[in-house]
């Protein structure tokens, strides 16, 4: 064994190294408290969960100062939209009726009282009567009915759809949205008549022995044998047009009679007439389910969207928009948000839509902003 090493065979140099070490170390400990795990780790928690609040705040703070500026950039832009004029008139041009969506025809005794009130669903089945009359959703057909005692009815259509008539003698009737037609379960006596407000096209069954007659609150319609349309609402002008043949139009109020020919319509309102050339479609579109307008002013266009959706319509009163005619085709299927996107497609007005209110507000555009 070697004098230099101890009994571990360890130098003595490194021995010493390692006792002077553990001097030290004993140096600190008395010095100095032995850490505690736990508690340190928690502290750091606390500082980091501190630091992320911090930077949270920051970020939040960033975010509603740029939210708040985006608003005042939107307010800024659309201030000429939202801003109260006074000197803007809205004339009201048009007026949505209680929402009812289903055809119905009411059958009246002698004596002028209801007798049966059928309401026609659009999902229902056909319904045969027991007069040999069958009604459905998309027609109502007298061609076929037992002769008996004839008894008056009365068939409403409301907004928004139409309905054929075939009545007894074989005439048909197209009835459009928001109309209504008296007419005689069976045609008897030497007369054929029947009563319209709103509009319907007529193809009447020949017949030179029995004229056929429509009756409007403003005019009386002879014809023997033709095809012709009749518009006659309450708040607008009456329009006579005639297909082919011939009508004779008796105006009471002015006493006056008309023979119409074919290609020619006669407007009335106002104790005033006038007969014009016409294109024939611009006033029979509607029963194949079409909106054609050529050359029609803007009021009378959204009085027949009034008509059909049933909405209110609200019109700025400027000159601009009174005198202003459009040429505007659509169909009559598509909803009325689709037919406000294609009218804004002018330059001259814009249309906001307010489907709670059920309203359409026209305004004059502001080409300039």
């Amino acid at each position: 064994m070697n004098k230099d090493s101890n009994k571990n065979n360890q130098p003595v140099d490194s021995h010493v190294e390692l006792l002077h070490y553990e001097c030290e170390q004993a140096l600190l400990r008395r010095r100095f408290e032995e850490p505690l795990i736990e508690e340190e780790w928690r502290k750091w928690k606390k500082q980091n969960l501190q630091k992320k609040r911090k930077k949270s705040q920051v970020a939040m703070f960033v975010f509603l100062l740029s939210a708040a500026a985006a608003a005042i950039v939107c307010i800024f832009l659309l201030y000429p939209f939202l801003k109260i004029n006074e000197s803007v008139v809205m004339k009201t041009i048009y007026t949505a009726k209680k929402d009812i969506n289903t055809i119905s025809v009411d059958e009246y005794t002698e004596n002028g009282h209801i007798d049966k009130k059928i309401t026609i669903y659009k999902e229902k089945q056909q319904t045969k009567l027991e007069n040999g009359a069958i009604l459905s959703s998309q027609v109502a057909d007298y061609s076929n009915l037992q002769v008996g005692t004839a008894k008056t009815n009365i068939v409403t259509i409301p907004r928004g759809q139409t309905y054929k008539m075939l009545l007894n003698d074989g005439t048909e009737v197209y009835m459009n949205a928001d109309s209504r037609l008296v007419y005689p379960t069976y045609f008897c006596g030497k007369e054929r008549v029947v009563r319209l407000r709103g509009e319907a096209y007529f193809k009447v069954r020949p017949d030179k022995d029995r004229p056929f007659i429509v009756f409007t609150d403003k005019t009386k319609i002879s014809v023997l044998g033709t095809e012709f349309n009749v518009r006659s609402y309450e708040d607008s002008s009456e329009h006579i047009t005639l297909i082919r043949g011939s009508v004779k139009v008796r105006i009471p109020e002015i006493e006056k009679e008309i023979l119409l020919t074919p290609g020619k319509d006669i407007a009335y309102a106002d104790r005033k007439y006038e007969i014009r050339n016409v294109d024939t479609g611009l006033y029979t579109q509607w029963k194949d389910g079409y909106f054609y307008f050529d050359d029609v002013y803007l009021a009378d266009i959204l009085k027949e969207l009034g008509y059909w959706y049933n909405v209110t319509i609200e019109m700025e009163e400027v000159p601009s928009l009174q005198k202003l005619k459009l040429h505007f085709v659509a169909d009559r299927g598509e909803t009325i948000g689709r037919i406000i996107d294609n009218l804004n497609a002018f330059n001259s007005f814009i249309i906001y839509w307010d489907r709670g209110k059920r309203k359409l507000i026209v305004r004059k555009k502001n080409n300039k902003s």
